[in-house]
């Protein structure tokens, strides 16, 4: 892979939001979570993209200004963003799905 990623169907403003989503929960990760790791995924299909960010750090989400701007960005352009802690850590999943409401 070479950085760059086009799925059919897709809006380039998409690609700009998850960059943003995944800026921030990265940073959430170094800065909140406590984790000694973080896996990232990428997935795309003609109808969505997903973005997977989980850590294995305390689990504990606080839905501060870091997280409600992920979620309305994503919302403007028709995705939605789901976060889920637990002793196991947290995961946060983005999806985009190329259609603004």
């Amino acid at each position: 892979m070479d950085g760059r990623y086009v799925f059919k169907g897709q809006r380039p403003a998409n690609d700009t939001v998850l960059a943003m989503v995944l800026r921030e929960a990265v940073t959430n990760v170094v800065r909140h979570s406590g984790a000694g790791r973080c896996r990232i995924n990428i997935f795309g299909t003609e109808q969505a993209t997903t973005l997977t960010v989980a850590d294995n750090g305390s689990g504990e989400v606080i839905e501060g200004f870091g997280i409600k701007g992920m979620r309305h960005r994503l919302t403007a352009i028709g995705g939605h963003l789901d976060i889920e802690g637990s002793a196991a850590g947290t995961t946060l999943t983005a999806v985009s799905t190329g259609n603004p409401t």
